[in-house]
């Protein structure tokens, strides 16, 4: 994707490279305890909920998937949330922690990312997942996507965003397992 010549003094765009990777880092960080964070609460408040008395049943009673895509809520968007948190905090710490850097520190460490093959494959597999996350969620926003507002359609396409790089990362590490590879 990326330039990637034989030595690392010769690397061009090394600023571009290296904010991409950092704040790519940073989302899936953010993602990760959002999503944490977001599992926790859908499993405290389902087993809250189930413990009650049950509700009567009246004519216009909901479906039953209504409490899974509310489930699904309750995961991506703190997903989503997190994600933006990581890429705004990392945002942030990458200046500050190259602040001074010559041009050529820029360009070694971007030359690093590159030549690293495990790193590359880790990011492609990320990425792949990254695509696949928004493509369910898209399909399964679907006709219910049109209820929603702009701000929440967002909301859930980010984190599906979000998880479905996890997703990616943990599906390299089990066809890495699975195939008996080390790279």
């Amino acid at each position: 994707m990326f330039p990637h010549p034989p030595y690392a003094e010769d690397q061009p765009l090394a600023h571009l490279i290296l904010t991409t990777h950092v704040l790519h880092r940073g989302f899936q960080l953010g993602t990760g305890i959002g999503l944490l964070v977001g599992t926790a609460r859908a499993l405290f408040f389902s087993s809250r909920s189930s413990s009650s008395l049950p509700k009567p049943v009246t004519a216009r009673s909901t479906p039953t998937n209504t409490k899974l895509v509310t489930r699904l809520t309750q995961v991506l968007r703190p997903s989503a949330l997190g994600g933006l948190g990581g890429l705004a905090l990392f945002s942030l710490l990458l200046p500050v922690h190259m602040w001074g850097k010559e041009i050529i520190e820029w360009q070694d460490r971007s030359w690093r990312l590159l030549e690293n093959r495990g790193q590359v494959v880790v990011d492609w597999w990320s990425v792949g997942g990254m695509v696949l996350g928004v493509g369910v969620v898209a399909l399964g926003l679907g006709a219910r996507g049109r209820n929603l507002g702009k701000r929440e359609r967002a909301l859930r396409v980010l984190g599906g965003a979000g998880v479905g790089s996890l997703g990616g990362v943990l599906g390299l590490m089990g066809w890495r397992v699975l195939s008996g590879s080390k790279r």
